[in-house]
Parts: structure tokens; C-alpha cells; sequence
């Protein structure tokens, strides 16, 4: 009888250390999840703040009509106070080719560059880097720092024209529109497909 108790003992022993294993198991993945799905909301927040500061830029310089064009085709990326044409309301570098889009992992932009003789300023990518954020009113995140990030401190590539906005260092992309055509940014936006995506709907009416 004694040896039944011990064995019955040792079994409740092992099942309980299991239970305990599943529970802790659990719990760590839990909290785990919790914890990035609250740093990605945080990334999302702030890529929508950019992309809404974006859009307020452009439609002030509609507003003020002013249509940034180019007299002449510029094969390098300008700061601003290199392009003496551009309208002060377009922050940031203009990216004057696409390798450099490419090059930071930015590979599904909609703008077409195979004729950059005829785009205008608002039509290029721009390159946001922190000084050019805090020219948008946007402060230095506060999100603490991932291996991606550590490398490229808050940094994006945008498009006033089309409303694209690309976080590089966490490589998520939010547009308003498929197939930008004359003022695009103020086009119904596309279906919302995923959480690295959202589209906003303007329109002119």
C-alpha cells in the first residue's frame, strides 16, 4: 500500500511540474506579445502622424498655390536649401533616384521616376530624417530602441504627391492610393489590407 501511495504521489508530482511549466510557458509568451504588439502600435502611431503632417504640407502649398515645378532635369539628391525652385513647404532631401529607394529596402513606391524631366518637386521621394520631423512639429520618439532602429534613428521616406509614407528602420508603409494620378493625395484610398498599411480618404468635394 505504501509503495501504491508513492507511486501515485510521484505522478501528481510530474503532472503538477508540467502544469506549472505550461502556465509559465504561457505567461512568457504572453507578455512577450503584449510587449511588441505595444512597441508596433507605437510605430504605427507615429507613421500616421508623419504621413498626416505630410499631407497637411502638401495641401498647404496647394492652398497656396504654389506647383513646385522643375525648369530642368536634377540627377542628385538636394537638400532643401539646395533646390532654390522648391516650395519651403517640401521638407526633407529630395531622392532624386531610385537606387536610393531600393537601397532602404523601399521597393513598392508608386511614383514612376522613367521621366523625371517632367515631374515636379512634389512628385519625388523625400528623405524625413530627425531635423526635417521636428520642421513637421514631430519630437524625437521616445519608443525604445530595437536592433532595427538603432541603426537608423527615426528616419522615412515620403512622397507629399501621393501621401506615401516608408518607416526604414522598421520597414512599414502606409499610401492613400494604388495608381496616383493628378492630385492623388485627395483620391478615395485603397482597401485596408494589413497592419503595415493604411489608407486615409480624401476627396475633393
Amino acid at each position: 500500500m505504501m509503495k501504491n501511495n508513492s507511486g501515485v504521489t510521484l505522478i501528481s508530482l510530474i503532472i503538477t511540474i508540467i502544469t506549472f511549466l505550461i502556465i509559465i510557458a504561457i505567461t512568457i509568451d504572453y507578455g512577450v506579445s503584449t510587449l511588441h504588439d505595444a512597441t508596433n502600435d507605437k510605430f504605427e502611431a507615429e507613421l500616421s502622424l508623419v504621413q498626416e503632417a505630410v499631407i497637411q504640407k502638401y495641401s498647404l502649398m496647394k492652398t497656396l498655390k504654389k506647383d513646385g515645378k522643375i525648369a530642368s532635369r536634377i540627377s542628385s539628391n538636394t537638400a532643401f536649401e539646395s533646390d532654390s525652385q522648391r516650395p519651403e513647404e517640401l521638407i526633407g532631401t529630395r531622392i532624386a533616384s531610385t537606387q536610393t529607394l531600393t537601397a532602404n529596402d523601399f521597393t513598392t513606391f508608386l511614383m514612376d521616376y522613367s521621366n523625371p524631366d517632367t515631374m515636379t518637386y512634389e512628385q519625388y521621394y523625400y528623405l524625413l530624417e530627425q531635423t526635417d520631423l521636428e520642421k513637421l512639429g514631430i519630437e524625437k520618439s521616445d519608443t525604445a530602441p530595437t536592433e532595427a532602429s538603432e541603426k537608423s534613428e527615426r528616419s522615412y521616406i515620403v512622397n507629399y504627391y501621393t501621401g506615401e509614407v516608408f518607416d526604414i528602420a522598421n520597414k512599414k508603409y502606409y499610401k492613400t492610393d494604388t495608381n496616383p494620378t493628378q492630385n492623388s493625395i485627395y483620391l478615395p484610398g485603397t482597401t485596408h489590407s494589413d497592419g503595415d498599411e493604411i489608407n486615409y480618404n480624401f476627396s475633393d468635394d
